[in-house]
């Protein structure tokens, strides 16, 4: 799978699963192994996607899922230069 069609699949897994999120194990699953890069590259996109870890009896996990922020395309670019720190000019 090339990177496009990694990313196309990354944001139909998010918007599927829009309320519980996808847990990290399942990118890899669905064949997306370098999902960590196609995330960064959506971020870059203007996506806001989230990623909490989950944690067990107190104790961080490797586990962490992903959500996608529902957005219009406009915050979606605001979104993103908040989170990156980007203040107007």
């Amino acid at each position: 799978m090339d990177k496009a069609s990694q990313c196309k699949e990354i944001i139909r897994m998010l918007k599927r699963n829009f309320k519980s999120g996808v847990p990290n194990y399942r990118f890899a699953q669905a064949g997306i192994l370098g999902y960590t890069a196609r995330m960064s590259d959506l971020r870059k996109d203007g996506h806001v996607i989230v990623a909490e870890r989950v944690w067990v009896d107190g104790k961080a996990t490797g586990t962490f899922v992903y959500h996608l922020k529902d957005t219009t395309p406009t915050e979606r670019k605001k979104g993103m230069r908040k989170f990156l720190g980007f203040k107007k000019a």
